[in-house]
């Protein structure tokens, strides 16, 4: 029989050692949790509450207080909100902070003020936003407000590193160690085990399952990522940890590696994941080809030809070629709006010429110089300079004179609106209310001005209403987070790329509380670069899966060609 006490005292013991004979015995000696946490209902339900928690809600809220801290992989629609509003009173704690996006604030408070009425909630929630914490303003919030608990929802938005909120969490949680750290999100990884590295060493601090090495992290990440390309030393460095799980005879491959990994993963007291897709609908992904009109046809094969835009306009590196291939599959281009005091053609010339050298100097394939970050770098530090590569020195030279200059506004040119138009016809044929999900601002006015309801940026969550037949929706906006579930068909205009993106946007309607047997989801796929985006978002989801456990909507999905 499992005793909590002896857990509880195990876990704390580890966390005052300060070192261990190294990371992967550390890890391997951490202790494994198996056991279904009970009903944890009555502790926190008022008298005369109706509402009772998802057994996954219980297990987060038990393992936390074995672990101190709690790092949640729970899918979505499968009850994060409630779990982010019980964390408080599971510690007492005196000043708990609350992150989440900005677009959820007005759908958190209406939740919150929900549950409240069958829950005992804390009152003394902090609620900040990750746009808030991003700017300048932010800097010293936590300071200020010196949290002993900070729970991350969504905590997706904390995973690059390198941004202002991240590093501002960090650092707080670098000089308050006696912070508690709690991150839940349905989509913490995307396709690499760096988006989350860090966010399990705050939670669970010495008893993370993960290395703290930054070398074997590198060594994991090649073995596991969803683009890993792992050499014979990283394999090398794995191989302890693995065959120490599998046993000796079982092969070390990547699929292997990832079930491993899943294992010491999830049965890690703290960590918390999903292991069902929960939802009792069937989903059900159409691609949708449609032809594609003469001229949009012939832009996309001059931009693959020449790397320029309809405009002329010089294409430097690869991201730029993906997002103006994108924008050439919805019917447009965009080009600089500059006004009545028109072109500035000194400032044209020195980005044509930069972004030409660019790409001329990315075709010479140098290791350490293939971005245009890297490759700017190695010219502020002179290994780039004006005797090995002068056209390249003497671009970047004069594009430098520009610096501070304002950019000026982008407005799309149409080359063919077929693409709105054929999703406004589809959606009228649709028997149920449809929600059109766009990703461009350029898109999004169209649909706004053929009179469809549009929630862009800074709009509210959509209210349904079974007499209006389509509406449209920013995916950045209402993508993540948002309870959609009135609504159970849908058309994606311009699909992502992102295995961890799709899950999100697929998860506003089909999640729990969807009412319909079936979600439909309508995908285009007419040009390459959309099949393309679906293809890596279903390689991504697999990955996710893989190491983490949770069921991702692509990978069960039932596709079909059909209309």
């Amino acid at each position: 029989m499992i005793r909590v006490r002896d857990i509880i005292s195990d876990l704390e013991n580890r966390r005052q050692q300060s070192s261990q004979p190294g990371d992967i015995n550390r890890i391997l000696g951490l202790p494994k949790f198996h056991h279904k946490a009970p009903d944890l209902t009555n502790r926190y339900r008022l008298a005369g509450g109706e509402y009772s928690l998802f057994p996954i809600q219980s297990q987060a809220l038990y393992e936390a207080y074995l672990a101190g801290g709690l790092f949640a992989m729970i899918g979505v629609g499968h009850g994060k909100t409630l779990v982010c509003d019980l964390l408080p009173r599971l510690w007492a704690s005196e000043r708990p902070v609350l992150l989440i996006p900005p677009q959820m604030a007005d759908q958190y408070a209406e939740m919150h003020a929900e549950f409240s009425q069958h829950f005992a909630l804390a009152q003394n929630v902090t609620v900040i936003t990750y746009s808030k914490l991003s700017v300048a303003s932010g800097a010293y919030l936590l300071r200020d407000i010196k949290p002993d608990l900070i729970i991350a929802d969504e905590a997706h938005y904390l995973r690059h590193k390198t941004s202002s909120r991240t590093k501002r969490v960090g650092r707080y949680l670098q000089k308050n160690p006696d912070t508690r750290f709690c991150c839940l999100s349905g989509t913490l990884t995307n396709r690499s085990l760096r988006d989350y590295t860090h966010l399990i060493h705050w939670a669970l601090g010495p008893n993370a399952p993960m290395p703290r090495d930054y070398l074997m992290q590198e060594s994991w990440s090649a073995c596991l990522d969803a683009d890993g390309q792992p050499n014979r030393i990283d394999w090398g460095k794995v191989s302890p940890f693995f065959h120490k799980l599998s046993g000796p005879r079982v092969e070390l491959n990547q699929e292997n590696f990832r079930k491993v990994f899943r294992y010491r993963l999830v049965t890690t007291p703290g960590v918390v994941a999903s292991r069902k897709g929960g939802v009792s609908a069937s989903l059900i992904i159409h691609r949708r080809v449609v032809p594609v009109p003469v001229p949009v046809q012939e832009a996309i094969q001059k931009l693959a030809r020449t790397w320029k835009a309809p405009n002329g306009e010089e294409i430097a590196d690869a991201l730029s070629y993906h997002r103006v291939s994108r924008q050439l599959s919805q019917g447009y281009y965009t080009v600089w709006d500059w006004g009545e005091s028109g072109p500035n053609y000194d400032w044209l010339q020195a980005r044509q010429s930069w972004h030409s050298e660019i790409r001329r100097h990315l075709g010479r394939n140098r290791e350490g110089e293939d971005s245009m970050l890297l490759i700017t770098n190695a010219l502020s530090r002179g290994a780039i300079n004006s005797s090995n590569y002068p056209g390249l020195y003497d671009a970047w030279v004069e594009w430098k004179r520009w610096d501070g200059f304002p950019e000026p506004p982008t407005v799309p040119v149409w080359i063919n609106s077929w693409l709105v138009k054929d999703a406004l016809q589809w959606a009228v044929a649709q028997s149920e209310p449809v929600i059109i999900w766009y990703s461009s601002i350029a898109v999004g006015e169209l649909l706004s001005k053929a009179g469809v309801p549009t929630y862009g940026a800074g709009s509210a969550r959509p209210k349904y209403c079974p007499k209006t037949k389509a509406i449209a929706c920013s995916i950045a906006v209402h993508g993540t987070g948002k309870n959609l579930q009135e609504w159970s068909t849908q058309l994606i205009v311009a699909p992502p790329s992102s295995g961890a993106q799709f899950e999100q946007l697929l998860g506003r309607t089909h999640r729990t509380g969807q009412q319909a047997d079936e979600v439909h989801a309508t995908v285009y796929q007419h040009t390459e670069v959309f099949r393309h985006a679906l293809g890596t978002a279903r390689r991504d989801a697999r990955y996710i899966q893989q190491t983490q456990g949770g069921k991702q909507k692509l990978t069960y999905a039932t596709y079909t060609d059909k209309e």
